[in-house]
């Protein structure tokens, strides 16, 4: 007879390329969230890409994987990074969210 209960089953959870991936959603949608904000409140922004003030974020994927995986670890040094990168497979160097166009994997 096993006495388990639910509580002591770990929860399962999507592997870390599937954590990236959604992480990256995650950061358009809040950046979409944002550009939503600045019309309600009335920021003037361009819409042409070539100007100063279009919004722009772009991110890094060693920051994103630094940050997600690697952050208060034994393993956070550029070395560890750049291994992390490679074990999920990516291959673009950033990310760039523009208004109307989230780039994802």
């Amino acid at each position: 007879m096993n006495n388990q209960t639910d509580d002591d089953v770990p929860t399962s959870s999507q592997s870390e390329k599937d954590i990236l991936a959604s992480c990256v959603g995650l950061m358009g949608m809040v950046y979409e969230d944002m550009l939503d904000y600045m019309d309600w409140a009335g920021f003037e922004y361009s819409k042409n890409p070539d100007d100063e003030d279009y919004p722009l974020m772009n991110y890094t994927y060693f920051e994103i994987v630094q940050r997600l995986f690697l952050d208060k670890t034994m393993h956070s040094g550029g070395t560890s990074t750049r291994k992390k990168i490679q074990e999920l497979g990516i291959k673009e160097e950033h990310v760039c969210f523009k208004p109307n166009e989230v780039n994802e994997e």
